[in-house]
């Protein structure tokens, strides 16, 4: 889910003002989330070659 105030006009009273704060750290952690999870990702592919790596090794060593 994301939250886009798209091109509302700037926040008049204190409580719009303080939403619209809150939206913005919200964006941001998402944005956050997304890159974590694709350094996640990335690593999970790097750890599954290994796994498989050393599957084939110890598949030829007879055991």
């Amino acid at each position: 889910m994301t939250l886009s105030p798209g091109n509302a006009a700037e926040p008049v009273n204190p409580q719009e003002q303080q939403l619209a704060a809150i939206v913005k750290e919200l964006q941001g952690q998402q944005d956050q989330i997304v890159r974590n999870q694709a350094k996640i990702d990335a690593k999970l592919v790097t750890i599954a070659e290994a796994v498989r790596i050393a599957r084939i090794y110890s598949s030829r060593g007879g055991n």
